[in-house]
């Protein structure tokens, strides 16, 4: 029901269920953060379904090949870890050049590993488990050679079954920084990862409007985003 759902953060799942266009129920839960957003906060809702039994594997599974050749061709080094142990669970093949890493050595690797510092610097990697992004200031990192570069992180977390995984983008700064052009580019990947993720992303303004809702999101309800962007979320979306 409607006055079900708390529209606040939380670190617990709260499970409701969402209409999709036919009128038909759908078994979810949902993740809910806030960040600010220019002069409001925005809210972000991760969802999950837990439908006893889940239709379109199929288009998960396009979905999933998707999201791997997106990470495999991103230019920029991506590093997955896990929130609660800081192991290194995943490194696309830009992380493994900037690092010195091969992908079997990156399963023994931890963040630690990669800090100039620490004791001092694990600071941010802990609090980005706890962020649904962070944007990190300009850290020390080192690779496999021992040798160092300075890098700017930015990161954004996400639920798999039990555990909280950390997706962290760096950038190395030996160069000159990114140009505004280049940065455009890194967050138009980073949308696209949003859209052809496996996983449901919605966002909405503090009132409810709807503002973003992924593509595979989309694809489970049988809307289009021109049916749902503007809507009210809970009105739309959650049963009465």
């Amino acid at each position: 029901a409607t006055n079900d759902l708390k529209l606040t953060d939380s670190r617990t799942p709260q499970v409701t269920s969402h209409k999709k266009k036919d009128g038909t129920l759908v078994s979810v839960e949902v993740m809910v953060t806030t960040f600010p957003w220019q002069p409001q906060k925005l809210i972000i809702l991760t969802v999950r379904d837990v439908s006893p039994l889940r239709e379109s594997t199929t288009t998960l599974a396009e979905s999933e090949a998707r999201y791997r050749l997106l990470f495999e061709a991103e230019p920029e080094a991506i590093i997955v870890f896990d929130a609660a142990t800081h192991q290194i669970v995943e490194a696309n093949p830009a992380a493994n050049r900037l690092y010195g890493y091969t992908r079997q050595q990156w399963l023994t690797v931890t963040i630690a590993d990669l800090l100039d510092n620490p004791t001092q610097n694990l600071m941010d990697f802990r609090l980005a488990g706890k962020l649904k992004v962070h944007k990190m200031p300009l850290l020390e990192h080192k690779r496999s050679n021992d040798t160092f570069f300075p890098a700017e992180v930015s990161t954004s977390t996400y639920k798999l079954k039990d555990r909280t995984l950390v997706c962290a983008i760096v950038r190395d700064l030996t160069e000159p920084q990114q140009t505004e052009q280049e940065l455009r580019k890194t967050l138009r990947f980073a949308n696209a990862l949003i859209q052809t993720s496996p996983a449901y992303f919605i966002t909405i303004t503090p009132a409810g409007k709807i503002t973003m809702l992924n593509d595979t999101f989309l694809q489970a309800l049988g809307y289009t985003a021109e049916a749902v962007i503007g809507q009210n979320y809970l009105t739309l979306l959650i049963p009465d």
